[in-house]
């Protein structure tokens, strides 16, 4: 999105109708991450991960921002969750590409990742 300041307002509308939603905090993590807001997006991936836990593009990606931040041992933890849950790497290029696999992932329960369904769907 071109405007990130009002991406961000969208996704606070979206997360006050669905506070649970793991696709709205992800998504705002991403804007996040794109404007050098590191620390917010960790926070929101760290939900995203408690309501998506079988989902290895939120691990990858959480991995990619700890070593960032220098946060070593969590982004080798996170990385160690990510090849459990993905051992062939199908959402390694996902996490820093397109929400498109992890939104099918999240709303069926398919694929690479094997997230479960979002509660609130």
């Amino acid at each position: 999105m071109r405007n990130t300041s009002e991406a961000l307002q969208m996704f606070a509308r979206a997360e006050n109708l669905d506070p649970d939603n793991p696709l709205v905090k992800f998504r705002r993590a991403r804007v996040y991450i794109s404007i050098g807001q590191f620390e917010n997006a960790v926070k929101d991936l760290e939900i995203t991960r408690v309501l998506a836990p079988r989902e290895a593009a939120v691990y990858r990606l959480l991995a990619d921002l700890y070593r960032k931040l220098g946060r070593q041992p969590d982004a080798i933890r996170a990385h160690t969750v990510a090849m459990d849950l993905d051992p062939k790497g199908t959402t390694a290029a996902l996490s820093m590409t397109t929400d498109d696999d992890f939104d099918s992932v999240v709303t069926t329960g398919a694929g690479g990742g094997g997230a479960t369904p979002s509660p609130s769907r």
